[in-house]
């Protein structure tokens, strides 16, 4: 069964009256109805689907809209999710964008679709005034190439090192439906100290999510 994408939109006002109970047929009926004809919208039978105000014993909802994906609406939607872990700490000097051992591949089914990528790792800054920048590259090519910074920064301020949590998500498109891999990258702004990706081999983790456009 392909996925489906519902939107509700509704209003629901109490009056003073007395309040919905199971013993109201009318509404129950109401709502049943209602229920059916979703139903067929959901199985694309039927729809988009618009219900009016319905008023019984002081309950009223107005305007639910159900909209089904044979409506046209674009959705995006997860076709596939594809997670990678490493234990094993990276630590360096460099100030340029250095590979570290959290490294992940997905095989996207369409060449239109976007890969979401999520890296979480605990990291080590020892030196006070320094930065340790987290970017990723898909293959040979930095993502975070539009600026030296890559996506996430942590800073030192104190006299002595700090730990933190390193993390960064980004949509790519990579254009492709070959095997793809991407590779979280780390580089200090000084060389004073090394700073370190996966601290005390703590568990790093990358999720890739393919997104249909």
């Amino acid at each position: 069964m392909r996925p489906l994408i519902f939107l509700f939109m509704a209003s629901i006002a109490f009056a003073s009256g007395p309040k919905y109970d199971h013993s109201d047929t009318y509404i129950e009926r109401e709502f049943e109805n209602a229920y059916f004809d979703i139903g067929r919208v959901l199985k694309g039978t039927l729809g988009p689907l618009t219900i009016s105000t319905m008023t019984a014993q002081g309950l009223t909802v107005s305007s639910i809209t159900v909209l089904s994906e044979q409506s046209g609406l674009a959705l995006g939607k997860y076709k596939q999710v594809v997670s990678t872990t490493s234990t094993t700490a990276f630590s360096t000097t460099a100030t340029t964008f250095q590979n570290t051992n959290l490294v992940g591949t997905i095989t996207p089914s369409s060449a239109s679709s976007k890969i979401k990528i999520t890296i979480t790792a605990g990291c080590s800054n020892p030196t006070a005034s320094q930065n340790l920048y987290l970017s990723v590259k898909r293959g040979a090519t930095d993502l975070g190439a539009a600026s030296s910074k890559g996506f996430n920064v942590t800073y030192n301020g104190a006299a002595g090192g700090i730990l933190a949590t390193c993390a960064l998500t980004y949509l790519d498109s990579p254009n492709t439906t070959s095997a793809t891999t991407y590779t979280a990258t780390i580089r200090a702004d000084v060389t004073s100290g090394s700073i370190v990706f996966g601290y005390d081999s703590s568990l790093q983790v990358m999720i890739m999510e393919e997104v249909q456009s």
